[in-house]
């Protein structure tokens, strides 16, 4: 598959996301990291599934309680913060840097 983007645009993540979230429900379960290690060849168990799923998913709900799996924006904030990319927060910014 090709991915439109590079991890370092806001594109390039969402890109990621989408493949990763192949039936489009707006979040990454457990399941979708199982089935992209799959389709990469990684033998991952249910262990290193969750410790991977942990680090990216930090939000509960209203509730106290884990939301229903990772949101771009866990994703994304993950990503930026390993690449050291200001996300930008207002229209006037996102100007400034294209």
């Amino acid at each position: 598959m090709f991915l439109k983007g590079h991890p370092s645009s806001v594109q390039g993540r969402e890109a990621i996301f989408n493949m990763i979230d192949a039936e489009k429900k707006e979040y990454i379960t457990m399941d979708d990291l199982k089935n992209l290690a799959d389709q990469v060849g990684l033998n991952l168990n249910e262990r290193d599934l969750r410790e991977i799923y942990l680090t990216f998913k930090k939000k509960k709900d209203n509730e106290g309680k884990d939301s229903e799996g990772i949101t771009f924006d866990e994703f994304e904030k993950y990503l930026v913060s390993r690449q050291n990319i200001v996300i930008p927060t207002s229209k006037k910014r996102i100007t400034e840097l294209n």
